[in-house]
């Protein structure tokens, strides 16, 4: 906007009025309505406006009209006001104030732009918000004028004397408002709009000097007809009467249904364009048109279409420019009119297959194309072909232009191939002697003959030498692969594993299902360490012993185990279990080692006191108390007696003693080295502490002899194994050196490997040589000497604990042991006589695990020992080593495998890693297998007894060991597949036993109960496990069922997610805690006294409340008043002109009444007097 020029042409100052349109919500109409409107229909209503440049625009939003928005018009002055101030605060909230206000106003529309611009100009700039409707704005706008222009008190001009309408003493002021132009190419109407609101008064008072005129004409005789009331101006409607439409139009309650379906902005109407369909509101039809619409976008490319169509181009071909050439014509022109189109050449047909431009085929056909120049040729060698010349052949004249049709087809010495030439004669021969040709020299017809021959060799009948059937002898292979009951073919399930390949007649053996009947078995050794096989054989023995090699098996070997340790729970309780009663004999032992040293004690007291007596005998001093010589010497020798006793008593208590204690702390040791590295998971170690403390208090109440003799320290370490294991540590620790101990170990290890040749030599004494017992005698003192350095060097240690070979002996003799456990980490060793030159002890740094079935072998070669673990190389010592061959086990207590053993195999032979891989889960075959010298299944099931399927050894007995059967779903479960097949089925299918396997386990499944994996705390069904993850679990994610969100969650959280994190179910809770508030009773807010739901109060407040604010009925007296005041405002109050004159109108047409009627009965009486005179 320009300061200088005006929106209208004229000269005058004037006000100018932009009009904003802002968009309501129909729901809220009502709630906004009346903070705005009313205040400014009010006759004493008074607006000021801020003193600057106004920056913020009041919004119709529901959210910001309340009291605080309307308390903003109070106490703001005028900008002339401020410029007459000019006080710097003003000044400095004026340029506080910025343009960013305007950006989270909704609906502000041109007013930001409208406000820069007066800014700019230095105009004054007001905003004044009022709800309007969609469409014709023109009453809008003119209330909005009037009302802005009262709010602001100016003053109409004086009308003029030519307008009657103005002139009229009850006609209000009317203010010369002026409208643009363009209001009437949008709406259909003129600008003056206020000559419209002169003409609606002009004619409600010709209505009322109608009516006047008709009640001063009625005459006496006329009866007395009702008064009609006045038709009530269209436009002096109550405002509360007019709805306010989605598009802002305000329209009556009848006009609400045409409105919304033909005249509303917001209604949905349909494309009429052809092939296109779609809905749109129709305040967006030309939007629709110029970006939506299909057709006329279709319209649009075609005439682009058509346009680039008439473009004139040049033809890149010809350049052709003697006539002009369309765009959409060049492709015809290129196809059929240009003289440099390409066209085939007219010998194409016979093989030219060059294309050349139109006006250059005649010189390509006489210079370029082949065909044309061999038409030519052929021409010139016409004139050549017609001479006659001799056939080489048969010295036949004929012409040369036929010579090659008779040497092809005439001439009797052309050559053909033989006849048998499709069968493989390869010879050419004349057509008069392909008789002689067939007949003897053609090799097809020799071949015919000799297959000929050999076929009546091979139809003759023979006997098949496995079933004896008679069959042709062309048949006999076929027979044999097909046909034979005595073929050899595969197990029918060889695709799946099975190698197997037997006869057809014994085929039902090996593949039927039902053979598979019993369960297998396996060997249990107890826990506990007591459990053996003997496995000596006395013949085998015998003749060893006299080669002097002994029982055990020299290199080369192999020994392969097929294991299941016990867990490491169980080993730890027998490890303590057996501790616990060991501290009993600890307890026991060390009681009567201070009896029997109190004992020795006395004995030495009484003898103290005898040799007191002697001597005062031999001085003669007391005579009265000596005793004879003789009672001397029976005491003395009566006191030596109980002195040797305790003596004995005391070295055999303390040698108890320390044989208890040293194995006390090697099972609290080996418990708890178990305990830190083979039980990993918390929770386990947890139950382990429990499962220990829960074993010893049974154990100590079993024995209350072991709670007497111990004291209550002494008794808390047994209930708490790390307590134990510090304890038993701290009781052993050295104090001496590194170098001290290396030399007290070598010292040792010197002695025990002299102790073991005494020991040997001992053994090995005849009974029948008359020198043994001098010999016995002999070596019994070199062993007690070689007990005795060892008590000084070991510390008091018993000789039976420093020979100790480790635990879980898996084979021993008196000479080697195998122990799968030894050492400070529990790995796998050999142990070899203590005399021997090499190491006593080899250690093999591997351990086994357990849970779990374990293929362990030991392959030993001439100089070296190698260790293989489920097929793998693990370690390989240098060494002879022997293959102990006494016990499956050990005889010493405590010492031997505690586990499982489900195979155990011996060879004669160094086996090498891929048959040992090759093997491993074989049936071996006891004929093919020569190596073989021990081959355990321990598939009797029963009994102390078990046999050596190799038939190498006798039977072997079993002590403290016991039968476990795969016959239950625990053994199943627990063991899985066993690793070795089993040799009682060796004629069954392999896979067949799987499958037996499979069975039972799918069986175990409907007993199996586990917990649910998705820690719900329930044990379901194996079976049914995944079931219950779907369906069941109150842990199991799902989805949630709500429209429109999606989201996972568990169902045990589903009242939670309903309720914190789903949004549809939380807007939906909302509309219908909407719905339900909408539906309760409150009290009207304008204290009517009556209740109300709260969704009928809006309507209750405009409409029927009798405390609502409504507009006098009369046009000319607009003044609010209360609704149950409306009568007495009537009565009272109003100042309403024409119903002050209807009043005056009627008063008068009764009293005119009244006068006529008091003439009438005048003129009555005066008749009656006059008639009652003349009567």
């Amino acid at each position: 906007m320009d300061g200088k020029q005006s929106v209208y042409q004229s000269e005058e100052k004037k006000l100018t009025i932009i009009q904003q349109r802002t968009a309501v919500l129909p729901v809220r109409v009502h709630a906004v309505r009346p903070p705005i409107t009313l205040p400014s229909l009010q006759p004493n209503a008074s607006l000021a406006f801020p003193s600057r440049p106004i920056r913020t625009i009041y919004s119709a939003d529901v959210t910001q009209v309340d009291a605080t928005l309307l308390s903003r018009f109070a106490g703001l002055t005028t900008s002339s006001e401020v410029a007459s101030a000019g006080s710097s605060a003003a000044q400095e909230a004026a340029e506080a104030t910025s343009n960013d206000q305007w950006v989270p106003i909704r609906g502000a529309g041109m007013a930001p732009l409208l406000h820069a611009a007066c800014d700019e100009q230095k105009l004054p700039f007001v905003a004044w918000v009022m709800p309007c409707a969609e469409g014709d704005n023109v009453p809008d706008a003119v209330a909005m004028a009037t009302q802005l222009l009262k709010a602001l008190r100016l003053a109409p001009k004086p009308s003029s004397a030519a307008d009657p309408v103005s002139t009229h003493p009850s006609m209000a002021p009317m203010l010369p408002l002026a409208f643009p132009p363009s209001w009437s190419q949008l709406f259909g109407r003129g600008p003056d709009v206020a000559a419209i609101f002169r003409l609606e008064l002009a004619k409600a008072l010709e209505q009322v000097t109608a009516q006047r005129t008709k009640l001063l004409s009625k005459s006496a005789s006329q009866p007395l007809a009702p008064l009609v009331p006045l038709d009530r101006p269209s436009g002096c409607d109550s405002f509360s009467d007019l709805l306010l439409c989605g598009c802002g139009e305000e329209l009556r309650p009848a006009d609400e249904r045409t409105h919304s379906q033909f005249d509303c902005s917001l209604r949905l109407i349909r494309c009429i364009r052809p092939g296109c369909s779609q809905l749109f509101p129709a305040w967006t039809r030309e939007l629709h048109e110029q970006r939506d619409c299909r057709f006329v976008r279709h319209s649009k490319q075609l005439l682009r279409d058509r346009e680039d169509g008439d473009t004139p181009v040049e033809c890149e071909l010809c350049h052709e420019t003697r006539f002009v050439i369309r765009k959409r014509h060049l492709a015809r022109h290129q196809l059929y009119m240009c003289v440099k189109r390409p066209v085939a050449c007219r010998f194409a047909p016979w093989g030219c297959d060059q294309q050349v431009p139109l006006d250059e085929q005649q010189a390509h056909e006489a210079n370029d194309c082949v065909v044309a120049e061999r038409r030519r040729k052929i021409a010139a060698d016409a004139l050549l072909v017609n001479e006659e010349v001799v056939c080489e052949w048969c010295q036949q004249t004929v012409k040369k232009r036929k010579l090659l049709d008779h040497q092809e087809d005439h001439c009797p010495e052309r050559e053909r191939p033989c006849p048998n030439s499709i069968n493989g004669c390869k010879e050419w021969v004349p057509v008069g002697k392909v008789g002689e040709h067939l007949r003897s020299e053609c090799s097809v017809t020799q071949e015919r003959d000799a297959l000929a021959a050999r076929a009546r060799e091979k139809n003759a009948v023979v006997t098949c030498p496995e079933c004896g059937l008679a069959v042709r002898l062309r048949y006999l292979p076929r027979h044999y692969r097909d046909e034979c009951v005595s073929r050899v073919v595969a197990c029918k399930n060889a695709a799946h594993g099975c190698r197997a390949r037997l006869r057809w007649r014994d085929r039902h053996l090996h593949e039927d299902f039902m053979t598979l009947t019993r369960d297998r078995s396996m060997l249990q050794f107890q826990t506990g360490g007591d459990a053996f096989i003997s496995v000596n054989c006395p013949s085998l023995q015998a003749s060893q012993a006299t080669s002097g090699g002994g029982q055990d098996l020299s290199p080369p070997w192999s020994a392969e185990y097929f294991l299941w340790m016990v867990d490491a729970d169980e080993e730890i309780l027998s490890l303590l279990k057996s501790s616990v009663v060991l501290m009993e004999t600890v307890a026991v032992a060390t009681h009567e080692n201070t009896q029997w040293q109190a004992k020795a004690d006395a004995c030495k007291q009484k003898l103290k006191e005898l040799k007191q007596k002697r001597k005062h005998k031999a001085s003669g001093k007391s005579q009265a108390a000596a005793i004879s010589g003789e009672e001397l010497s029976a005491s003395a020798k009566e006191l030596a007696e109980d002195f040797n006793a305790a003596e004995q008593g005391l070295l055999a208590t303390r040698k108890t003693l320390a044989l208890a204690k040293g194995w006390v702390q090697l099972n609290v040791t080996e418990a708890k080295r178990i305990f830190d590295l083979e039980v990993r998971e918390e929770g386990d170690k947890q139950a382990v502490r429990v499962a220990i403390s829960d074993q010893t208090a049974q154990i100590l109440q079993e024995k209350p002899r072991l709670v007497q003799l111990l004291a209550g320290p002494e008794l808390t370490p047994l209930s708490d194994l790390e307590a134990w294991a510090q304890h038993v540590a701290s009781g052993s620790q050295s104090n001496d050196g590194k170098e001290e101990q290396q030399r007290k170990a070598a010292e040792q290890s010197k002695l025990l490997k002299k102790r073991s040749e005494w020991q040997t030599l001992l053994t090995a004494l005849d009974p029948e040589d008359p020198d043994s017992q001098r010999l016995q005698r002999r070596y019994e003192r070199e062993l007690e000497k070689a007990d005795a350095k060892l008590a000084l060097v070991s510390e008091n240690k018993p000789t039976q604990l420093l020979e100790r070979c480790g635990r879980h002996i898996i084979a021993s003799s008196a000479r080697n042991v195998i122990s799968l456990v030894a050492g400070a980490k529990g790995e796998i060793a050999f142990y070899r006589p203590s005399g021997a030159k090499a190491a006593r002890d080899v250690n093999f740094q591997t351990r086994l695990e357990r849970n779990r079935w374990s293929h362990v072998v030991f392959s030993a070669g001439a100089k070296e020992l190698s260790l293989f673990v489920n097929g793998e190389l693990k370690t390989i010592r240098r060494g002879v080593f022997d293959l102990p061959m006494g016990h499956i086990g050990t005889k010493e207590k405590t010492e031997s495998f505690q586990g499982f053993v489900q195979e155990i195999r011996y060879w004669k032979e160094c086996r090498s890693r891929q048959q040992i891989q090759q093997y491993a889960s074989s049936i071996l075959s006891v004929a093919k297998c020569k190596n073989l010298v021990g081959y355990w299944t321990f598939e009797e099931g029963m009994g102390d007894l078990v046999d050596d399927m190799a038939l190498k050894r006798p039977r072997s007995a079993c002590f403290n060991t016991q039968w476990v059967l795969y016959d239950s779903p625990a053994v199943r479960k627990r063991f899985g597949i066993p690793p070795t097949p089993s040799l009682r089925d060796q004629t069954s299918c392999i896979i067949n036993q799987r499958l037996k396997l499979l069975a039972q386990r799918a069986r175990d499944r409907d007993l199996d109960v586990v917990p649910c994996r998705q820690l719900c705390e329930q044990l379901v069904a194996f079976r049914q496990l995944e079931r219950h993850h779907r369906i069941e679990c109150v842990n199991r994610v799902v989805v949630c069922r709500e429209f429109g969100c999606g989201q996972l969650y568990r169902f045990a959280e589903e009242t939670q997610h309903l309720r914190t994190t789903c949004e549809p179910h939380k807007y939906r809770d909302e509309l219908v805690r909407r719905y339900t508030e909408k539906q309760e009773l409150t009290d009207c807010i304008l204290n009517c006294g009556q209740q109300i739901q709260k969704r009928f109060l809006t309507h209750h407040c405009h409409h029927d409340c009798v405390n609502r604010l409504i507009v006098c009925p009369w046009a000319d007296c607009q003044e609010t008043v209360v609704a149950h005041a409306l009568e007495m405002h009537l009565a009272r109050e109003c100042q309403s002109q024409t119903r002050e004159t209807q009043r005056q109108l009627v008063a008068n047409a009764r009293r005119r009444q009244a006068a006529k009627d008091s003439a009438a009965a005048g003129e009555a009486d005066e008749k009656a007097m006059e008639q009652d005179r003349e009567d």
